[in-house]
């Protein structure tokens, strides 16, 4: 093994050039499939990292039956089994209750359907971003006004006027209705009672998350007159408790704690992917499309290399004809073109992977900042954080390596087999031909 190597290494140096140009080829395609990999990886979580933070959080708990029909008598009281099953999860950072409802948001002659989010404010800054105005380095959705404080629930006469509950309403929300802060709004909404009920609201905040289900769809009020609304308020019924956990690898285990400690029958535990199936087949289809530019890619580098690697193997036709007189097998003979290429191809990953991993580091620290590109539908998974940061472990800086070493050698195939069938007196006399 080691003569063939020896030979092999004595090769790939008889032409200089031609070893040259196949290991920059290498190269570029290692390079091109570690950023790959390591943007991709890090564009998706921080499209999932989004969706926490924006409104699913890691983990939800609803009363059983409410994610499928989303319906407003599917709510629970905020007992005791509840918070205590949630409070004695270690793995639990914060928690937060709320109430969901589908609702009418109305301004003079103008209105359009919404989702009402109740939330008491103290717990839901702990746990999402849309409390804070997006800066350098720092995600935030609110964009115009204050956020929702502990006592915007509160209405009545003030020595200064009437004082109306506030609200949040969504950027697209705002620019259809033509609501600015301070504007009152009527929101609509069918209680438990079946009775329809109405409350008047003065626009305090607008949000933008670029995600058009959140800005085109949904308001925010105080829970307590979400409750009001739907008369939930006589027993503290809660539709949701939404978990922001310390790690987030600890989510499956969280999630599988939890559901033993709550009744099946009564609850339901649902994580992120499970509450936003359509982040999780957004993934999907974004690595089918990264998996087809990657293949094309290296189609077209594997082109040019078996264009060279032909080149060379033909050239030496009697340099094989002579090894073939006077020993050499034909699979010793493939395996030589294969080491050779073998070579190539390690050395390129080698020389790639050292150009990449101060790269793709740096990346990594500093992100790369999409912000200008907001208004592109291709980046509204992104929504609240704009800046992409660069996965950096072992298995993305390693893992395109085996594929490219195999495609290598793939390519090698075809020219070692057509050395390996030469006949000996034709390889030699094919010199003087």
């Amino acid at each position: 093994m080691c003569l063939f190597l020896q030979i092999a290494w004595r090769n790939l140096w008889r032409n200089p050039r031609r070893t040259i140009i196949c290991v920059a080829m290498f190269t570029i395609g290692a390079v091109f499939g570690i950023l790959l990999l390591a943007f991709i990886s890090g564009y998706h979580k921080v499209m999932i990292a989004n969706s926490i933070k924006t409104h699913s959080g890691n983990i939800q708990i609803h009363k059983k039956g409410y994610h499928v029909y989303q319906n407003e008598k599917y709510f629970m009281p905020k007992n005791q089994e509840l918070l205590a099953a949630v409070a004695s999860e270690e793995t639990v950072g914060h928690s937060a209750t709320r109430v969901k409802c589908s609702g009418l948001i109305s301004y003079t002659n103008k209105s359009t359907g919404v989702l009402i989010l109740g939330i008491t404010p103290e717990e839901e800054k702990k746990i999402t971003w849309m409390h804070r105005r997006p800066q350098r380095h720092q995600p935030g959705a609110l964009a115009v006004g204050k956020y929702i404080e502990a006592d915007d629930w509160q209405e009545g006469r003030t020595e200064t006027g009437y004082r109306l509950p506030g609200i949040l309403v969504g950027s697209q929300i705002a620019e259809k209705l033509g609501l600015g802060i301070g504007y009152r709004i009527v929101l609509t909404a069918q209680a438990i009672s079946k009775e329809i009920n109405q409350k008047l609201f003065v626009v305090k905040g607008i949000f933008r998350t670029l995600d058009p289900n959140y800005d085109a769809g949904m308001v925010i009020v105080h829970i307590k007159n979400a409750q009001q609304l739907l008369h939930y308020s006589e027993g503290d019924y809660i539709t949701e408790v939404v978990l922001s956990l310390k790690d987030d690898e600890t989510l499956g285990k969280t999630s599988a704690s939890l559901k033993q400690k709550l009744s099946q029958q009564t609850y339901e535990v649902l994580t992120w992917a499970e509450v936003s199936p359509h982040l999780l087949q957004l993934i999907t289809l974004d690595n089918i499309q990264v998996e087809g530019t990657a293949l094309v890619f290296f189609i077209v580098i594997s082109i040019g290399l078996l264009t060279a690697i032909i080149s060379a193997v033909f050239e030496r036709f009697y340099e094989y004809g002579v090894m073939r007189a006077i020993g050499t097998t034909p699979s010793q003979l493939v395996g030589l073109i294969l080491l050779e290429n073998f070579l190539l191809a390690l050395m390129g990953c080698i020389l790639g992977t050292m150009i990449t991993v101060p790269l793709t580091y740096y990346f990594h620290i500093h992100g790369i900042d999409f912000s200008w590109l907001t208004e592109s539908s291709q980046f509204v998974a992104m929504s609240l954080d704009m800046t992409v940061y660069f996965d950096f472990n072992f298995g993305i800086l390693l893992g395109p390596l085996p594929f490219i070493i195999l495609f290598s050698s793939l390519i090698t195939l075809y020219p070692a087999l057509k050395a390996a069938r030469l006949k000996i007196i034709e390889a030699i006399y094919s010199r003087y031909m």
